[in-house]
């Protein structure tokens, strides 16, 4: 099914040359676009999250991690 009309990608690989039929395009204003309607979309949903007791929990749990690695070791 590939001819002169079909866009192919070209990807040089360690062992040769993969070559194939190219199915969908993205532009970097879709990318743009795709990112700010996630942004909308999420917009606020941490506002009323206290960072002072994720910073503390998070820490606890690197120390927790820290120590079963080392206990491990």
């Amino acid at each position: 099914g590939i001819d002169s009309t079909v866009t192919l990608n070209m990807m040089l690989t360690g062992k040769g040359i993969y070559i194939y039929p190219v199915e969908e395009i993205i532009t970097k204003a879709d990318t743009e676009s795709s990112y700010l309607r996630l942004l909308e979309k999420t917009k606020g949903a941490w506002s009323n999250e206290d960072w002072d007791e994720i910073d503390i929990k998070r820490s606890e749990i690197e120390l927790k991690a820290s120590e079963s690695r080392k206990n491990r070791w």
